[in-house]
């Protein structure tokens, strides 16, 4: 991030999307900002259980085969 001043010490700050939409000329309306946030929320969501069932396999005992077929 660029961290100039101007001399009227105005400071415009962009998130990754917005500039994207800046540099091709086009904009983001405040709905497709809404499902970007939902959408990272579920994949985040979708991970961190991810991660809880991989360490549910690694703690079960190797006799039930399970491990091996998750």
């Amino acid at each position: 991030m660029l961290d100039q001043q101007d001399s009227d010490g105005v400071r415009v700050v962009l998130s990754a999307p917005q500039l994207a939409a800046v540099l091709a000329r086009q904009s983001i309306s405040q709905s497709e900002m809404s499902f970007n946030w939902i959408w990272g929320g579920l994949q985040i969501v979708g991970g961190v259980l991810e991660m809880v069932g991989a360490g549910a396999l690694c703690v079960l005992p190797e006799p039930t085969m399970a491990s091996k077929a998750g």
